[in-house]
């Protein structure tokens, strides 16, 4: 049975993972504009290569 405390505590999670995942992926961007690669395309694969 679902309880209040547990949807709450779900609903959390799937916050601060979103949060996280997109902090990344500016962190990202931002690391490659820093280093003269301004290319988004160059973020949306990780682990090629």
């Amino acid at each position: 049975m679902w309880s209040f405390a547990k949807l709450e505590q779900l609903v959390w999670y799937i916050c601060l993972e979103v949060f996280r995942y997109v902090l990344t992926q500016i962190l990202l961007v931002l690391d490659n504009y820093l280093n003269g690669d301004p290319r988004p395309e160059a973020v949306q694969v990780p682990g090629d290569g």
